[in-house]
């Protein structure tokens, strides 16, 4: 028997099968494959969540702000509490101030109270900024030498390590409102007499409007890493946003004045038919004393006339420009408004949600009096102004005013993120 060469014999597969001597191995070589999360993989997410959760709950109570708001707005429920109606007069701690008021029960004054001092003064302003302050650290003091380090050893994503300590901030606004919200909702039950749980519905947008600001101070917190460089850059946001929503409101109200004029002013024949009338009937004259002495009053009242018709035409072409031009400024105005958060009218959707649950109407307008239109046209009346400006407004419906936010955050939060994943600690 003639003795094969080594290289000749058959050799084994991965498989365990022999493969004939000489055939080329075309064997896959062995890579990873990717496969789906079991049970066990979910249960330990959740379980690291839920660990980084309690650890940054304990971080929010070992955080002095977070008690010195939360004295504040204890003291100001106790405040709430301590006020009363006597028969005609307020009463503070059953002690009669022998103020007069105008209040028909308690209920409303209470509710009124709430609404005037409790959400427009403390939660929508005061108490959104302590809470900024409040929770500007919490990134930079996160990537500070030292502190990143225990949570980068562990098998945890950076991502989800980012929206933890991201849901830590709105953990800390809404326990504020909620603790907040539901003392008042206690006082007017039990001060005033009436349970109205539909001012509950404040704290998922005061929430809301928090997150509007917290998202840009993580932003900012993460690429600055200073939480005074966080805090100053907020409210440099907020000022922006306050002159754009101070501009498209001077700007919507200016547009419909002069858009007003103009189609009351060119659609009434008194305004210039009057003046073409008393043009027409002075010339008439003028010709008719041109065949004897001419009367130089009637040609002083004939120039004079056409001169004020003259001036009420160009009057008039200038409103119709410079309607078009504030409709210009208002819709660029208007668009730069849109990719920003929407902070006047989520506090305008929090009034009217509260003024119907508790007063059962919604909030009016103050009427003021027109004086932007031009002075020799007709000017519109302040209603007529305010039914067209409550038309536009009923167009931005709270899911636009929502959405639109929510989008302006998405791309803020993606964006810290992103910075947050791929910076080197």
């Amino acid at each position: 028997m003639i003795p094969q060469h080594p290289s000749a014999q058959s050799t084994p597969t991965a498989s365990g099968a022999s493969r004939p001597a000489g055939t080329p191995n075309r064997s896959v070589p062995n890579t990873p494959q990717r496969r789906m999360p079991t049970a066990l993989d979910l249960t330990r997410v959740a379980r690291q969540t839920w660990a980084l959760t309690v650890d940054a709950y304990r971080e929010l109570n070992n955080r002095k702000m977070f008690w010195l708001c939360l004295a504040i707005s204890g003291l100001i429920v106790a405040l709430f509490a301590s006020l009363g109606l006597g028969e005609k007069t307020f009463t503070f701690l059953g002690w009669d101030t022998r103020i007069p008021h105008r209040f028909t029960s308690a209920g409303e004054f209470y509710k009124f109270v709430f609404t005037l001092w409790g959400v427009d003064l403390w939660l929508a302003w005061a108490g959104l900024f302590l809470a900024i302050v409040s929770t500007a650290s919490i990134f930079p003091d996160f990537l500070s030498a030292g502190s990143i380090d225990l949570y980068l050893c562990r098998p945890i994503s950076r991502f989800r390590l980012f929206l933890t300590k991201y849901l830590t901030g709105l953990l800390f606004a809404f326990l504020q409102v909620t603790i907040f919200t539901v003392a008042s909702f206690l006082v007017i039950g039990f001060r005033g007499g009436e349970w109205v749980p539909g001012l509950l519905i404040a704290i998922p947008i005061v929430v809301m409007l928090f997150s509007y600001f917290f998202c840009w101070t993580v932003l900012a917190g993460v690429i600055t890493r200073s939480a005074t460089g966080a805090v100053l850059l907020t409210v440099a946001l907020a000022v922006v946003i306050a002159a754009i929503n101070g501009a498209d409101t001077a700007l919507m109200t200016t547009k419909h004045v002069y858009r007003l004029a103009v189609e009351k002013s060119r659609d009434n024949p008194a305004l210039f038919g009057a003046a073409e009338l008393a043009v027409a009937s002075l010339q008439r004259q003028v010709e008719a004393e041109s065949s004897r002495s001419e009367d130089p009053e009637i040609r002083a009242r004939l120039e004079a006339n056409r001169r004020a018709l003259q001036t009420l035409r160009e009057e008039l072409r200038d409103a119709e420009s410079t309607a078009q031009k504030l409709e210009w400024w208002y819709g660029a105005v208007f668009a730069a408004k849109t990719v920003l958060p929407k902070t006047s009218e989520t506090r305008q959707m929090l009034a009217d949600t509260l003024n119907v649950h508790l007063f059962g109407r919604r909030e009016r307008r103050a009427e003021n009096e027109v004086g932007a239109a031009p002075p020799m046209l007709l000017r519109p009346t302040w209603n007529e102004v305010n039914a067209a400006i409550d038309r536009e407004m009923d167009e931005r419906t709270p899911a636009w005013t929502i959405a639109t936010s929510m989008g302006y955050q998405l791309v803020i939060l993606l964006m810290a993120g992103w910075l947050f994943t791929r910076r080197d600690y």
